[in-house]
């Protein structure tokens, strides 16, 4: 079974934010039976990684598809 990756840029990001988005996930995998694999991240650190050319961030940007 393949999962759905999904990454979040939250300006701001709090740590109540990306916990909440990690129960979210879990509760549509039980709901759908759909592996989520959510990589929430604030907004400063995405343009961190984007800087330093990690590989997580070049991935990103080739793959995504911006809602």
């Amino acid at each position: 079974m393949s999962d759905v990756d999904i990454v979040t840029v939250i300006d701001g990001l709090t740590s109540a934010e990306a916990r909440d988005t990690a129960f979210i996930a879990g509760d549509m995998m039980t709901e759908y039976s759909v592996l989520i694999s959510p990589f929430v991240v604030s907004a400063e650190h995405m343009r961190e990684l984007v800087t330093r050319e990690r590989l997580i961030a070049a991935e990103i940007a080739r793959d995504r598809i911006p809602l």
